[in-house]
């Protein structure tokens, strides 16, 4: 359900990272704003589908409120996910730019 926000949401802001990539003052920003959305998303709906395929399995006859937990749980899962996405989203990205950095330094010194 929360989805229906989440996603448009990421549309934007992957609209809003391409046309940032397109700019070259705002390149470097612009990337980090495609991956840090892109993986902060991901990274929340694979937690939170991962609550609601292994949350219901836990007990094999689980108690009335049980359900609730596991709403709650994934409830949870999709800001936890979308904080843990998007910290990967930001350090992935920081050392690939490093290192493309790196590369595109030593060919112009002619390495």
């Amino acid at each position: 359900m929360p989805y229906f926000f989440i996603v448009p949401l990421w549309l934007l802001t992957a609209l809003v990272g391409a046309v940032m990539v397109a700019i070259r003052p705002a390149r470097r920003a612009g990337i980090y704003v495609l991956t840090i959305s892109t993986f902060a998303t991901f990274v929340s709906f694979v937690f939170s589908t991962a609550v609601l395929f292994v949350g219901p399995r836990i007990a094999e006859n689980p108690p009335g409120w049980f359900g609730l937990m596991v709403v709650a749980a994934y409830l949870a899962a999709i800001p936890i996910g979308g904080l843990t996405g998007a910290v990967a989203g930001f350090l992935i990205t920081r050392r690939l730019l490093a290192q493309t950095r790196g590369v595109l330094a030593a060919q112009v010194r002619g390495e």
